[in-house]
């Protein structure tokens, strides 16, 4: 977890590597969810690299929130609170998993915005 919390992706391999954390999505999901001592700022630090297995983590992390019945700014509130976006350039990276979630589970939701 220290080792996470200083360098996020690094981090993340040592814990695969020891077998502590699996090699998948789900897996690196479950632990983000479920581990209490990250730091939020280096879980946005992990879900805003832009490489494949991050990325495919953040879409597994997104999907265990249930968006139904939500309002779009409760929604969001209830989606950053859970990290810090790493920085601007990042923002679309890390909002569209999310974007997608919200809409699967309320396409209301999003239509509204549209029009």
């Amino acid at each position: 977890m220290y080792r996470f919390n200083k360098r996020p992706v690094k981090g993340m391999k040592t814990l695969i590597s020891s077998g502590l954390v699996a090699n998948s999505p789900e897996a690196v999901a479950k632990f983000i969810c479920e581990e209490p001592g990250l730091s939020r700022s280096a879980v946005g630090d992990f879900f805003g690299e832009a490489d494949e297995f991050s990325q495919q983590v953040l879409q597994t992390y997104s999907a265990n929130f249930d968006f139904t019945d939500a309002s779009l700014d409760q929604s969001l509130r209830l989606f950053l609170l859970s990290f810090r976006i790493p920085g601007t350039p990042a923002l679309g990276l890390v909002l569209s998993p999310s974007c997608v979630c919200m809409y699967t589970h309320a396409p209301s939701l999003l239509a509204y915005m549209m029009r």
